[in-house]
């Protein structure tokens, strides 16, 4: 039906090429409506990707694979379920939509409390060794990269401090000596994590596929309020979403409560607006908003 679609679509849009001074309103009216079909058909296929990934996660037995599956898609899959929001347009849809969100915060809030224990195993270990050997491998290119700059200059400037170069070689042998100790590690990790789980690479492929390719980063969200923290904490005290409350509480402009509901909409800890309602509010505790933070803030 989607696939039929987009050929309908293509087939209009040369048509409006062809024919825009007799047909233009005509063809754009379909055009548009099609692509609101599109894009409806889009969020609701993903919405039940969504759910099959939360479920793939929640029901495998082994816990320290849960907790690892959920430090890698509980984020992504959260900022798809709110983006669906935005697209969807039956409230039975939407409602879907929102209790993935639940789903997420609950299964985030249930192993809060394994997270120390969690960082001591392989799995725990995993990203965090991966982002040290590739930080050390950066920093082993600027380094070579500044030698070669150095080394070129030397034959045409004679006043070139050949002491930066000496340093410079010195410290690319350490790091060339560190990274060799990170990649053991990592590779023991692995080993480790193989033998736990042969197949933990293939499962998490499967979760993937169920994912789009174009990961949403809530960390993408413009530079964030300093405010922001404490009204989300108030708003889900209050348990209403009210850019009033903001205001009376902060002592701030209303424009200055209204963008910070904005971001408050965007990270979705609050719902759409509804008129002079206040909004629904998504998260139920701190927990769900530390949460939030945390991997926004980094």
């Amino acid at each position: 039906m989607q696939h039929a679609q987009c050929e309908q679509l293509v087939k209009l849009r040369k048509e409006l090429g062809a024919n825009a001074a007799a047909t233009n309103p005509i063809l754009w009216n379909q055009i548009k409506e099609l692509e609101r079909q599109e894009t409806v058909t889009y969020y609701k296929n993903l919405i039940s990707n969504l759910r099959l990934a939360v479920e793939k996660i929640d029901n495998n037995p082994i816990e320290v694979l849960k907790l690892f599956f959920s430090s890698i898609f509980l984020l992504p899959i959260r900022a798809y379920a709110g983006e669906s929001m935005h697209h969807l347009e039956e409230i039975s849809d939407k409602e879907y939509a929102h209790q993935i969100i639940e789903s997420v915060n609950q299964l985030y809030i249930s192993h809060k409390h394994l997270e120390a224990e969690y960082l001591r195993t392989a799995w725990g270990q995993y990203f965090l060794q991966k982002e040290a050997l590739e930080n050390n491998v950066l920093k082993i290119k600027k380094r070579e990269q500044r030698l070669n700059v150095l080394q070129l200059k030397i034959g045409v400037d004679n006043e070139i401090d050949k002491t930066q170069i000496e340093r410079l070689n010195t410290e690319i042998k350490q790091l060339a000596s560190e990274e060799q100790k990170l990649n053991d590690e990592f590779n023991s990790t692995v080993n480790s994590m193989n033998k736990e789980c042969p197949d933990w690479v293939k499962q998490v492929t499967e979760i993937m596929m169920l994912l789009p390719h174009n990961i949403p980063d809530e960390k993408s969200t413009k530079q964030l309020d300093p405010l922001l923290r404490e009204a989300a904490l108030l708003i889900v005290a209050h348990q209403k979403g009210s850019t009033s409350l903001i205001q009376r509480k902060f002592s701030i402009g209303y424009n200055r409560a209204g963008r910070i509901m904005e971001q408050l909409e965007e990270l979705n800890i609050v719902g759409e607006a509804c008129g002079s309602e206040p909004r629904e509010v998504w998260c139920k505790s701190e927990e769900e908003v530390e949460y939030i933070l945390q991997k926004v803030e980094g």
